[in-house]
């Protein structure tokens, strides 16, 4: 029998942005970093912060390297600057604004959406400018806790006629209706100016509860990301 000594990868590095540059905590045992720019590895420092340009819409990832080469995982993307090339729009002016009594939200208010309420949404977007953009949705969804139950939100994004992709608002909590996250992101290329996107109940859309599809809507967020 031949015993070695346990080894352990590096811990994923908490990474922060400010002033054009990414910062993140010292390890003990590590030698180097590896900087990633949209998944794509474009440098090796021994110093515990890298320069980023702020100039483009790009998502930064740590990786700690120890001295055996052991790699830890990839820090959290954190996306440099995205409210600049973001654009918000608030759906209570696309549609009534619920009545119900839940907070964190922003703007005037929020909506709901449900099997019988808001089935069909058309919202009125401006593209500034041709290219790929992010389009995901602020919610809230407290009908059940994250690791069960079965009344995940689920809705169908068009541009038109057109189908863009599936938008997924899982359940954040049990009661947990002032507690909003974003869905996830449809990556779609835009053409630059006046278009209707529509977020639609269909029967492709239904869950395995079948009964409860339900969810509170802050806004809708179009993030240019190429």
């Amino acid at each position: 029998m031949t015993q070695v000594a346990n080894r352990f990868s590096p811990a994923a590095p908490e990474v922060s942005f400010a002033n054009n540059r990414l910062t993140w905590n010292k390890q003990e045992g590590v030698r180097s970093y590896r900087i990633l720019r949209n998944g794509q590895a474009i440098a090796t420092t021994t110093a515990l912060e890298s320069p980023a340009d702020a100039t483009a819409y790009a998502e930064y990832q740590v990786i700690a390297v120890d001295a055996a080469g052991l790699e830890s995982f990839a820090s959290e993307p954190l996306a440099v600057n995205s409210e600049k090339f973001s654009q918000l729009y608030q759906l209570e002016a696309v549609a009534p604004k619920a009545t119900l009594p839940y907070k964190g939200f922003s703007g005037q208010g929020f909506i709901e959406v449900s099997k019988t309420k808001n089935k069909t949404l058309p919202i009125r977007v401006t593209v500034p400018a041709a290219g790929l953009y992010a389009v995901d949705f602020r919610y809230a969804n407290g009908n059940g806790p994250i690791n069960t139950e079965n009344k995940c939100a689920i809705r169908t994004l068009r541009n038109g006629q057109q189908q863009l992709g599936t938008i997924v608002m899982p359940q954040r909590g049990v009661a947990e209706w002032s507690n909003w996250g974003f869905s996830n992101s449809v990556l779609v290329r835009l053409e630059n100016g006046p278009q209707t996107l529509t977020l639609a109940f269909e029967p492709a859309n239904e869950n395995m509860n079948g009964a409860v599809n339900q969810a509170m809507l802050d806004y809708v967020r179009l993030t240019r990301v190429q």
